[in-house]
């Protein structure tokens, strides 16, 4: 088990590994101020990858992730846990970006995700960009929180799907997303439906048709997104 991991500051031109970071338990993880430029010729599945519990803190803040083959943030397994998604930037992203598994016995509690002013640029685009789901929680909840994030250049396939899906709970048994106060480039904010969360969410109000009015509506909020 590692203890407050942090990995901070790094900058990866070339990424040619199948998994950048591959760890088993983390508990606290700090993953900010990073960029990650894929090598066009690499294949490139995750660029972390947790294959056994993440529990405690986690932030993920101002990392900067240009194409790969799968996922960024896959996390097979969660306990107690609060996590931070804020102001990165996922380019070109297969699969998926943020995808947390089951609940892992040992550590079991509740989980608050947050995702706040991150830009989706044609990521998740063959899969779905945001994917939390809720197997083993029985009692426990999952709350995921998504504000002022910008969708754009089609983040999710139309040949696997009729229409536009931004985020799904896998599991279906919870509703568990407050998708307001986002921009989606390819949907109308008045034509939302839950369709576009894979029935998932349980609130998609005030939605932006213009990157330029999330952006100024979320200069006068940011400060209570300071976590």
């Amino acid at each position: 088990e590692l203890v407050d991991l942090r990995i901070e500051g790094n900058y990866v031109p070339n990424t040619q590994s199948m998994r950048v970071f591959k760890f088993a338990t983390v508990h606290n993880l700090y993953f900010n101020n990073n960029k990650f430029i894929r090598n066009e010729l690499a294949q490139l599945y995750d660029y972390m990858c947790i294959h056994n519990c993440l529990y405690g803190y986690a932030e993920m803040k101002n990392n900067y992730f240009d194409g790969n083959d799968q996922g960024v943030f896959r996390i097979l397994g969660v306990g107690e846990l609060a996590f931070e998604i804020k102001d990165n930037y996922f380019k070109d992203i297969l699969a998926t970006c943020i995808d947390t598994r089951n609940m892992v016995d040992e550590h079991r509690g509740n989980v608050q995700i947050n995702i706040i002013h991150n830009t989706f640029d044609h990521a998740g685009y063959n899969w779905c960009c945001i994917r939390p789901r809720t197997a083993n929680y029985n009692e426990n909840s999952l709350d995921v929180q998504v504000h002022y994030n910008t969708f754009i250049n089609g983040c999710n396939s139309v040949e696997l799907t009729d229409n536009y899906r931004y985020a799904e709970n896998p599991t279906g048994d919870r509703q568990i997303y407050n998708m307001d106060n986002n921009y989606f480039e390819e949907v109308k904010a008045a034509d939302l439906s839950n369709v576009n969360f894979g029935d998932a969410a349980y609130s998609w109000a005030n939605c932006y048709d213009s990157v330029e009015d999330l952006e100024r509506d979320y200069q006068l909020v940011k400060d209570n997104y300071n976590y």
